[in-house]
């Protein structure tokens, strides 16, 4: 069932960190009666609690798509990270695919096969925006608000627990 996810992350006297989730139903409201839900339960966060919000945010969440069963071969450890350019100068974004597919490595090496098409067109889409549906290209960015601009790099990336592929 699709529904908003409302979050607010807390930062105590130590300087831990830790966030509190609730659900709302996904017909609450627009942008921003939703965003008025949200200041409302952070509110009470502040009040309940004597650590200091330091964020706070909503996603809607959607059904996912049928067929979610992963292939068995699939390992969220082993990834691909893709660090872009971007306008704001000395900031370059990075994101990180789990379960990169193999093949979209160039043989031999770590890096990321950027000409491989299904690679080219997730760049370009990422650099240059997505469509929203009506022609108008919204470009991602990153948590400052810094948008994408080109690829930097992009290499194979395994996470701690995992060894390098030799």
């Amino acid at each position: 069932m699709p529904q908003i996810l409302l979050s607010v992350s807390l930062r105590d006297g130590k300087g831990l960190t830790s966030t509190v989730q609730t659900y709302i139903p996904d017909d609450a409201g627009a942008i921003a009666e939703v965003t008025t839900v949200l200041n409302s339960f952070a509110g009470d966060v502040a009040t309940l609690t004597s650590g200091r919000i330091v964020g706070q945010s909503w996603t809607y969440q959607v059904d996912p798509p049928p067929g979610v069963d992963p292939p068995p071969t699939s390992d969220v450890e082993e990834g691909a990270l893709f660090i872009f350019n971007s306008d704001v100068s000395g900031v370059s974004p990075r994101l990180r695919l789990p379960t990169f597919l193999e093949n979209l490595i160039v043989d031999g090496s770590r890096s990321v096969n950027i000409a491989d098409p299904p690679v080219s067109t997730f760049v370009t889409n990422m650099t240059s925006g997505y469509d929203r549906g009506d022609g108008t290209l919204v470009v991602p960015t990153d948590y400052r608000g810094a948008e994408l601009t080109g690829i930097k790099a992009a290499y194979e990336q395994f996470t701690k627990s995992r060894q390098l592929r030799r």
